[in-house]
Order: C-alpha cells, then sequence, then structure tokens
C-alpha cells in the first residue's frame, strides 16, 4: 500500500506525534510511506525510519495546493491522510484537478471552530467531499459534527498510535528522577495556558505539606518562566523538576507513579495512554478525550472542570487515595495494547477497502 501522510510541520505536536508513530509502524509492515510536510525541520524528523521518503513543499496552507496537485499528478498514492479541515479541503481540491483516484483520509485531531459563516459553509462542502471522516474520540466527533453539520455516522473513531511497542526503551538518563525517593507524580505535553500545568503544580505544593512527593514535568512551551515563578513562589524548586522535551515520554512516565492530565480541553490525551501503558494511574481533569480514557473512574480519576473551585483538593484528595491504596486501578496496560501503532494497521485500512468496494 502507498500512503502519504500531510503535515505541516515535523515539530513537536499530538499529531505530529500519531503521524511519527504510524508511518514508522507502517513502514516497518512492507507499506510505502511519505511524509509530505510544509517544512521538515523539527524534532521528529530524525525520528522516522530511514526508508520513509520525506517530501517538503517549504509551503504554508495557502501556497500548499500547487505542489499538491502536482505531486498528486506525478505519483499513485492509496491513501492520502490530511489533517484538520483545511488542509481537506486543499487535499479535495488538489484531488480534483489532478484527477487522482487517492483516497483521502480527513483527520480530526482537535476542535476546529470557524465563526466566519462562508469560510464554515465553504469547510462544510470540501470536508463532506472527503472519502473517510476519521475523529480520535467520541467527544471530536461529536464536536464536528454539530460544528459542520455533517452526519455523525460518517465519522470512523479512530485510536490514537500513541506509541510503538518496539521502540519502547526505559534505558534513559535522568538524574533527578534517578535520586527520588518518596512517589514521583508527572505531567507531559507543550507548556501552554490552555494545559494548565499549574494545577499538578498546586497539587503537589498541597500534597507535600503532609507527604513526602514530588512531581515531574516533560515539555518545553511558552509558559514554563511562568512556572517556575510559581514553583518558587510555593516554595517547591526542591520538589519539582523541568526536564524539558523527551522524545520518548514513556521510558520517564514508566519511573513515576501518578500521572496527572489537566488541560482544559484535550481531543484524545496520549499521556494518559502512555501512562497506562506503564501502569500508572491518571487524574484528570473533565476534559474530553481523558475522560473517555478512564472510563467513568475505571482507568483514572476525573476531578472535574480545570477552573472549578474544587479541582486542586479534589486532585489533592485523588492523589492521597491512591498514594494510600484506598482506590486501585486493574488492567490499565492491558486495555492500551489497541494504541500500539503496530496493532492498528487493519484499523486504518477498513476505511480503504470499503471506498475501494463502492468505486
Amino acid at each position: 500500500m502507498n500512503i502519504a501522510f500531510v503535515t505541516p510541520q515535523l515539530k513537536i505536536g499530538g499529531y505530529e506525534k500519531v503521524v511519527i508513530n504510524y508511518a514508522n509502524a507502517f513502514c516497518t509492515m512492507g507499506h510505502k510511506i511519505t511524509i509530505i510536510c510544509g517544512f521538515k525541520e523539527g524534532e521528529y524528523e530524525k525520528q522516522l525510519n530511514p526508508q520513509i521518503e520525506i517530501i517538503e513543499f517549504k509551503a504554508r496552507l495557502r501556497t500548499f495546493l500547487i505542489p499538491l496537485i502536482k505531486y498528486l499528478k506525478r505519483n499513485k498514492i492509496d491513501i492520502l491522510y490530511v489533517p484538520f479541515h483545511t488542509y481537506t479541503s486543499v487535499a479535495v481540491i488538489a484531488k480534483m484537478i489532478a484527477r487522482s483516484k487517492v483516497i483521502i483520509y480527513s483527520a480530526e485531531h482537535g476542535f476546529e471552530k470557524e465563526s466566519q459563516k462562508i469560510v464554515r459553509k465553504t469547510m462544510k462542502h470540501f470536508i463532506k467531499k472527503a472519502d473517510v471522516l476519521i475523529a480520535v474520540s467520541e467527544t471530536v466527533a461529536k464536536y464536528d459534527a454539530e460544528q459542520f453539520g455533517i452526519d455523525r455516522n460518517r465519522y470512523y473513531i479512530f485510536d490514537n498510535p500513541v506509541y510503538n511497542s518496539e521502540d519502547y526503551s526505559d534505558g534513559i538518563k535522568c538524574v533527578w528522577l534517578d535520586e527520588q525517593k518518596c512517589p514521583v507524580l508527572v505531567t507531559s505535553g507543550r507548556l501552554a495556558k490552555d494545559k494548565h500545568i499549574d494545577i499538578p503544580i498546586k497539587i503537589v505544593a498541597e500534597v507535600s505539606k503532609t507527604r513526602n512527593v514530588s512531581l515531574l514535568i516533560l515539555g518545553n512551551g511558552i509558559e514554563k518562566e511562568h512556572l517556575l515563578d510559581l514553583v518558587e513562589e510555593l516554595q517547591i524548586s526542591d520538589i519539582v523538576h523541568f526536564e524539558g522535551f523527551v522524545s520518548n515520554p514513556i521510558s520517564y512516565i514508566s519511573k513515576c507513579d501518578i500521572y496527572l492530565q489537566t488541560s482544559e480541553i484535550e481531543s484524545f490525551g496520549n499521556g494518559v495512554v502512555e501512562a497506562q501503558y506503564c501502569n500508572i494511574p491518571a487524574i484528570v481533569t473533565d476534559c474530553g478525550g481523558p475522560v473517555e480514557l478512564i472510563e467513568n473512574g475505571k482507568y483514572g480519576v476525573n476531578i472535574g472542570s480545570f477552573n472549578s473551585e474544587e479541582v486542586i483538593s479534589n486532585g489533592v484528595q485523588a492523589v492521597l487515595n491512591i498514594l494510600d491504596k484506598k482506590i486501585m486501578f486493574h488492567g490499565l496496560q492491558e486495555r492500551t495494547r489497541k494504541y500500539d501503532a503496530l496493532n492498528l494497521e487493519k484499523q486504518f485500512m477498513e476505511p480503504y477497502y470499503e471506498c475501494t468496494k463502492k468505486n
């Protein structure tokens, strides 16, 4: 199978990580994989299998159409996996002009919103012409269907390829982590306002008043200085460590005890699955995808909305209950097998075969 993945860039990001995991896994299975990107420079470029071809258009969305038309005319592609509805619109137009028979997968990995009525109407027109509509969670599918007036039944729910079991390694060197003699809480992701990393910091500050605990923060972002100031203000610099971006967060999470996901909104929640793969319970805010992943408390704790007055106290109580084994979770790693990129070929190919049967 000849599969091409479109991505604006190869820098750190949730969608970009999904593309890397799909691409590497499918490449090892014998598929011909191509990455079509606006700009290839980024942290993920070096993580791609050398057999994967990278096509760099050196173009942003506005200038993506012409090179994509040329590419589809010159190459026989079976599946074109496209992110976001803006790029879907470009892909649909390119397919029509190139007279290509490629099957377009329009993959929604977030919550796209378009306030201008004319733009939304135009996007809806092209979204409907995509061969396959994909959402990474039921939350995203319902939101997207309502936002653009599309039949919910058109969407396939794709489990995210959160990790590749062949790539997992626990041979990391983190002196701070190795020195910890107490339970370690961990959170990961972009250090951005909507991730609300201040919540885990405040939770740890409260828990540390009665227990020996520490906090590991994985990721970089524009909020780092603000978060460092908060840690200093709460006088917990000795128990909070900022590790920065890591290419394999599972290797770090596996050495911790509790995972926290406290975003404003999340379409899926890769970090929660990574924690479950390590048999580590997750504490999450009521933010969409992560709540689905803990299945009504079966695999973690929902502490409510990020902006509720009780979110910190709920988080503190959840941490204490887990540490005291008042609540325990079973089968965490077992439920994550479906998120191993190596196990997702059937899910990925099914819509393609259904489309080819219709044609």
